[in-house]
């Protein structure tokens, strides 16, 4: 019952954490000590009728011996039977010896009406004293029984009867299992306060860890646990802890900056479309000079339209609400169509275009387009005639599988401390040296989303005053992808 009330308890606990660990420490401790208490109750028990055993196992020998050498010694097996049971002040000792008939021979005195001769057992055939003996009770008291032949091997001479009375004994096993009892419960309860207060104890630093992740806002993401030495079962909740913290600062950070550079983006055309409206506002104008507004607005326009479709693009993107169409496709042909497509506009810079390789890949075909149009629009950009840009398909350099597309241009370059931040959302490098300045600064960054989208790469490796070669590596595709 106790164990039932210590599981229906646990079960009740729910999410205690503290609860649970005091229940189970109190269940392993009412357990060890109920195993304690049984293991002495039985060494007790066992020492104590083993001695009771053995008491009646020497009488046995000590009436075969008086018999064996003094079989008509009656005044040996007087005192015997007659007085060897009045010497003992705590023990009751009754011994009977019976003829080969069943006839009483000498017993002690006032045993017939205590004990009845048809309670003792048989002795054994073989007429060893070894026997357990058997237990009888009556009137409130409990006797040890033994029978054993007067001689090993000979019943013709007739059957030793013996009795001990182990009631005192009884009342003793009785005391000490109530003292057991109340020992058990005793270091139940004790049990229990240890395990509550080392329950308390052992989880205050979950509570700090607690109270610390209470306090962390906005304004303090730059708090971290791992300052603090931790037990070892809560290194890794603080580790994790503290990288959730760094992951969220560095979120908190890039859409502070995303949101920054989005107004700033929108301020520009927005300003520029606003001033141009009220200067035409100011007075009449003729038809063609609102006509000329309106067009000058469409430039803007366009760029809203084009920053607005990128920023959706990259808001599907991150929060995994694209799916990729992949398909095996020659990257050539959809090289040579972008070419195709951007060859009027190469024309009028004075920029010549050309593909070179062949490579079929594993992947979404519109993603990669848009990837390799804004490639080239951006090297277009930063290229002045007479340049040249050129498309390379070829393997991975290595020892790698999968598909390079390089797109080299002879442009102005990008200087080294620019070189990490190309790939960076709104950045836009020196708009000085570039052939124009319509751009919104999220083409290099959609082409990273597109190849983290396929497992891919993207890097670039520049020279300032020679060009720029911006390369995107697409890896073989495995087994799994292919089903």
């Amino acid at each position: 019952m106790p164990l039932q009330r210590l599981l229906e308890m646990v079960r009740r606990a729910g999410g205690s954490i503290s609860i649970r660990i005091t229940a189970y420490f109190t269940l392993v401790a009412c357990i060890l000590l109920l195993v304690a208490v049984m293991f002495l109750q039985w060494a007790l028990s066992r020492n104590l009728f083993g001695e009771d055993r053995q008491f009646l196992h020497d009488k046995v020998h000590v009436i075969r011996d008086i018999l064996a050498v003094h079989p008509l010694d009656w005044d040996s097996l007087h005192e015997e039977f007659q007085w060897e049971g009045r010497t003992f002040r705590y023990t009751h000792y009754y011994a009977r010896l019976l003829d080969a008939k069943g006839t009483i021979r000498i017993e002690t005195a006032r045993m017939r009406q205590v004990i009845p001769m048809n309670v003792f057992p048989l002795p054994k055939e073989s007429g060893s004293a070894g026997e357990k003996g058997t237990r009888w009770q009556e009137n409130g008291r409990t006797f040890l029984l033994m029978s054993a032949w007067a001689q090993p091997h000979k019943p013709a001479l007739g059957e030793i009867q013996l009795a001990l009375d182990v009631t005192r004994e009884d009342h003793m096993i009785a005391a000490y299992r109530q003292e057991l009892a109340l020992v058990l419960l005793a270091g139940i309860l004790l049990a229990a306060g240890m395990g509550a207060f080392a329950a308390r104890r052992a989880l205050k630093p979950l509570e700090a860890i607690t109270r610390n992740a209470r306090q962390v806002s906005f304004e303090t993401l730059g708090t971290r646990l791992g300052a603090t030495r931790w037990p070892r079962e809560l290194e890794s909740l603080a580790r994790a802890f503290d990288e959730m913290l760094e992951r969220l600062e560095q979120s908190y950070t890039r859409l502070s900056q995303f949101s920054a550079d989005i107004a700033h983006e929108l301020r520009t055309p927005i300003h520029n479309m606003m001033g141009e409206a009220e200067v035409t506002l100011l007075k009449n104008r003729s038809i063609e000079e609102y006509r000329q507004a309106i067009e000058s607005s469409l430039d803007n326009y366009a760029r809203l339209a084009r920053m607005i479709d990128s920023l959706l693009f990259l808001a599907r993107v991150d929060h995994d609400h694209y799916e990729l169409h992949r398909s095996w496709f020659e990257v050539r042909e959809e090289a040579s169509r972008l070419c195709d497509f951007f060859s009027v506009m190469a024309d009028e810079l004075g920029i010549d275009i050309e593909v070179s390789g062949h490579a079929r890949i594993w992947a979404d075909m519109q993603l990669v387009s848009r990837a390799l149009s804004n490639v080239l629009d951006n090297a277009l950009r930063h290229t002045k005639a007479p340049g040249k840009i050129r498309i390379r398909i070829q393997p991975f350099p290595g020892q790698r599988k999968g598909v390079r597309i390089a797109v080299e241009d002879t442009g102005c370059g990008i200087s080294p401390e620019q070189q990490g931040k190309v790939f960076d959302r709104f950045y836009r490098v020196d708009v000085s040296r570039t052939a124009s300045s319509s751009g919104c600064g999220l083409g290099l960054a959609i082409v990273r989303s597109i190849m983290v989208m396929h497992g891919g790469a993207v890097g670039l490796d520049s020279i300032p005053g020679q060009g720029t070669t911006v390369w995107m590596d697409f890896p073989e595709p495995e087994m799994t992808d292919l089903s």
